[in-house]
């Protein structure tokens, strides 16, 4: 990447589908907030921490085996690199030290150790990630019970691959977490009656506001049939 040192106010840069193999070239652009860096020649990020400015990162269809140089980045939020080479807990654990970092892609490389998901599930990430893909990767299907080990231990996710984690969900992993899957069970029983509990209490509300809407309408008739009446009054006096 060359001839972009006049061009130190840059905030967002397509690179998308060109021979890229280095980030060298672009680390002077210390106001460049996203990145977009797909499908290249990538096979590190070496000091993209450099880019101190940088919000979002996609270095997706790279050939990248290691996430080091993100390491300690102050202000990334959202990284997507799909379709990589990243295969050990080692290749990712820089991600541990960027404090901004809430949104992680890393659907189809090759990571397959259940230390990855204890990664996710340590404090450094579990308190801050809200979306996480990891589908495409061997250890979805090699640690048991993923979905519910990620969604029981990680207290801010809210998307987990290619769905949303809703309350009930939490409720129903923090249950199994508690006791395998009769707890889990009953929690769903639980989760059932509340909602019976909620319908009945809705219905019992529409029927209020209905009783109210119906008095009103009495209420209003009354008026206009005494204000009727006492006009018909006054035009009998005035005769």
């Amino acid at each position: 990447i060359t001839n972009l040192e006049e061009y130190t106010g840059l905030k967002t840069l397509y690179l998308e589908s060109n021979s890229v193999d280095d980030l060298e070239g672009l680390l002077h652009l210390d106001r460049l907030r996203c990145l977009y860096i797909a499908k290249n020649c990538l096979r590190d990020l070496d000091r993209a921490a450099r880019l101190v400015a940088l919000t979002t990162l996609d270095v997706s269809d790279n050939q990248i085996v290691t996430l080091e140089g993100l390491r300690d980045h102050p202000s990334l939020s959202t990284l997507v690199a799909v379709n990589n080479k990243l295969r050990e807990v080692s290749a990712i654990e820089a991600l541990g030290s960027c404090v901004q970092l809430v949104t992680v892609d890393l659907s189809r490389n090759k990571l397959e150790d259940r230390a990855v998901v204890d990664f996710f599930l340590s404090p450094a990430m579990s308190d801050r990630i809200r979306l996480l893909k990891l589908q495409g990767n061997p250890v979805v299907s090699e640690v048991p019970s993923y979905r519910k080990t990620l969604v029981s231990g990680m207290k801010r996710l809210n998307y987990l691959d290619d769905s949303p984690v809703f309350p009930k969900d939490k409720r129903l992993a923090a249950a199994w977490l508690r006791g395998g899957v009769e707890e889990e069970k009953a929690e769903r029983q639980r989760l059932k009656g509340i909602r019976r509990e909620e319908r009945a209490k809705a219905a019992a509300d529409r029927e209020k506001i209905r009783i109210r809407e119906k008095e009103r309408e009495l209420r209003i008739k009354n008026v206009r049939r005494q204000q009727k009446e006492f006009v018909a009054h006054l035009r009998r006096t005035a005769r």
